[in-house]
C-alpha cells in the first residue's frame, strides 16, 4: 500500500510540469511515490519503527508527498540547466523531508499513535574477549608448537 496517491502528491505547480514533461503515464509518478515510501520505510525502521504501515499515519503520508514531489522534479529537471525556471524547485521539498525525518530519528518529533520499539540495534557481546583461547590445546584434542603461544600470537585470554 502505498503512502500517498498520485493526486495527492500532485500540487498546481507539479501538474504544470507534469504536463510539461509530457509524463501521462501513472507510471512514471507511481515510480516516484515507491521510490519515496522505501527512503520513508529505511529510514523509519532504522528509527525503531515497524514498517511498512498498515495504516498510514498523517505525517507518513506527508512525508511521502514532499519525497514524491521532490523526486518528480529532479527526475524531470535532471538534464536542465539550474538558469531555466523551476530547475532548482525540488529543493524545497527535500529540505523540508530531511529535517522531518531528521527530527524523527532524533526523537524530537514522534509519530502519533504509533508505537516505537525501545531497541533499535544492541550489541550484547561488546564485553567478551574471546571464546576460545589458544593456551589450552589439550581441551580441543589438537597440539600447538609451543612457539606460537605468546601474547603477540594469542592475545590476552582473560
Amino acid at each position: 500500500m502505498a503512502y500517498c496517491t498520485a493526486a495527492e502528491a500532485k500540487d498546481q505547480a507539479l501538474v504544470k510540469v507534469i504536463s510539461q514533461a509530457g509524463w501521462t503515464d501513472p507510471t512514471d509518478i507511481n515510480t516516484r511515490i515507491a521510490e519515496a515510501d522505501a527512503v520513508i520505510d529505511a529510514a523509519l525502521a532504522a528509527s525503531g519503527y515497524t514498517v511498512p504501515f498498515t495504516t498510514t499515519p498523517a505525517l507518513v503520508k506527508q512525508l511521502s508527498i514532499l519525497y514524491t514531489r521532490y523526486a518528480v522534479l529532479r527526475d524531470i529537471y535532471k538534464n536542465s540547466a539550474p538558469s531555466q525556471g523551476g530547475a532548482e524547485g525540488w529543493k524545497p521539498y527535500k529540505e523540508q523531508f530531511d529535517a522531518l525525518v531528521g527530527l524523527l530519528q532524533k526523537g524530537e518529533l514522534s509519530i502519533p499513535n504509533v508505537a516505537r520499539s525501545a531497541g533499535g540495534v544492541q550489541i550484547s557481546t561488546s564485553e567478551v574477549k574471546r571464546a576460545l583461547t589458544m593456551d589450552a590445546p589439550e581441551n580441543l584434542g589438537t597440539e600447538i608448537d609451543d612457539s606460537y603461544i605468546d601474547p603477540s600470537v594469542t592475545g590476552d585470554p582473560s
